[in-house]
Protein backbone atom coordinates (compact mmCIF):
# COMPACT_ATOMS: atom_id res chain seq x y z
CA UNK A 1 0.00 0.00 0.00
CA UNK A 2 1.39 3.48 -0.97
CA UNK A 3 0.16 7.10 0.56
CA UNK A 4 0.53 9.82 -1.55
CA UNK A 5 0.23 12.82 -0.20
CA UNK A 6 -0.27 15.96 -2.65
CA UNK A 7 0.05 19.89 -0.78
CA UNK A 8 -0.16 23.24 -2.17
CA UNK A 9 1.06 26.07 0.55
CA UNK A 10 1.14 29.37 0.59
CA UNK A 11 4.94 30.81 0.57
CA UNK A 12 4.69 34.58 0.31
CA UNK A 13 5.45 35.79 3.54
CA UNK A 14 8.61 34.34 5.80
CA UNK A 15 6.26 32.82 7.91
CA UNK A 16 3.96 30.66 5.26
CA UNK A 17 7.87 29.95 3.79
CA UNK A 18 9.19 28.54 7.10
CA UNK A 19 5.68 26.45 7.89
CA UNK A 20 5.95 25.08 4.26
CA UNK A 21 9.74 23.92 4.78
CA UNK A 22 8.63 22.59 8.23
CA UNK A 23 6.19 20.50 6.79
CA UNK A 24 7.84 18.98 3.90
CA UNK A 25 10.87 18.50 6.39
CA UNK A 26 7.97 16.35 8.82
CA UNK A 27 6.47 14.50 5.42
CA UNK A 28 10.51 13.12 5.26
CA UNK A 29 10.95 12.68 9.15
CA UNK A 30 7.75 10.11 9.15
CA UNK A 31 9.50 8.70 5.91
CA UNK A 32 7.59 9.99 2.58
CA UNK A 33 9.67 9.93 -0.36
CA UNK A 34 9.56 13.03 -2.57
CA UNK A 35 8.46 12.50 -6.13
CA UNK A 36 7.42 16.39 -6.95
CA UNK A 37 7.67 19.24 -5.15
CA UNK A 38 4.53 19.11 -3.46
CA UNK A 39 3.54 15.27 -4.04
CA UNK A 40 5.36 12.77 -1.39
CA UNK A 41 4.58 8.82 -1.63
CA UNK A 42 5.29 6.66 1.81
CA UNK A 43 5.07 2.78 1.34
CA UNK A 44 3.11 1.05 4.28
CA UNK A 45 2.94 -2.65 5.51
CA UNK A 46 -0.34 -2.39 7.08
CA UNK A 47 -4.24 -0.74 6.07
CA UNK A 48 -4.43 0.41 9.83
CA UNK A 49 -1.56 3.50 9.91
CA UNK A 50 -3.12 4.97 6.93
CA UNK A 51 -5.71 6.65 9.59
CA UNK A 52 -2.92 7.37 12.18
CA UNK A 53 -0.48 8.95 9.74
CA UNK A 54 -3.55 11.05 7.86
CA UNK A 55 -4.43 12.35 11.22
CA UNK A 56 -1.01 13.52 12.12
CA UNK A 57 -0.28 15.08 8.32
CA UNK A 58 -3.56 16.96 9.25
CA UNK A 59 -2.54 18.70 12.28
CA UNK A 60 0.54 19.53 10.53
CA UNK A 61 -0.94 20.89 7.69
CA UNK A 62 -0.12 24.89 8.04
CA UNK A 63 -2.72 27.39 7.71
CA UNK A 64 -4.31 27.72 4.59
CA UNK A 65 -2.74 24.86 3.23
CA UNK A 66 -4.36 22.50 0.56
CA UNK A 67 -3.96 19.13 1.40
CA UNK A 68 -4.50 15.64 -0.97
CA UNK A 69 -3.98 12.44 0.74
CA UNK A 70 -4.68 9.07 -2.14
CA UNK A 71 -4.34 5.94 -1.07
CA UNK A 72 -2.87 2.99 -3.85
CA UNK A 73 -2.37 -0.54 -3.85
CA UNK A 74 2.00 -1.25 -4.31
CA UNK A 75 0.15 -2.61 -8.14
CA UNK A 76 -1.13 0.78 -9.20
CA UNK A 77 1.80 2.77 -7.90
CA UNK A 78 4.04 0.12 -10.42
CA UNK A 79 1.72 1.15 -13.47
CA UNK A 80 2.69 4.92 -12.90
CA UNK A 81 4.33 6.30 -16.29
CA UNK A 82 6.66 8.75 -15.69
CA UNK A 83 7.72 11.37 -18.06
CA UNK A 84 11.17 12.94 -17.61
CA UNK A 85 13.13 15.00 -20.62
CA UNK A 86 10.65 13.27 -23.20
CA UNK A 87 12.18 10.08 -22.38
CA UNK A 88 9.82 7.86 -20.67
CA UNK A 89 10.89 5.29 -18.27
CA UNK A 90 8.61 3.42 -15.36
CA UNK A 91 9.09 4.54 -11.47
CA UNK A 92 11.44 3.02 -9.14
CA UNK A 93 9.89 -0.51 -7.69
CA UNK A 94 11.57 -0.19 -4.21
CA UNK A 95 13.02 2.82 -1.79
CA UNK A 96 16.12 2.08 -0.19
CA UNK A 97 13.58 2.74 2.66
CA UNK A 98 12.19 -0.72 1.93
CA UNK A 99 15.75 -2.06 2.27
CA UNK A 100 15.75 -1.75 6.39
CA UNK A 101 13.36 -4.94 6.19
Amino acid sequence: MRLICLFDLPSVTDKEIKDAKNFREFLLKKGFVMLQWSMYAKHLLYNDSVEHLSQSIRRKLPENGNLMLIEMTDKQFESIWVFNNYQTQKPPRKYSELELF
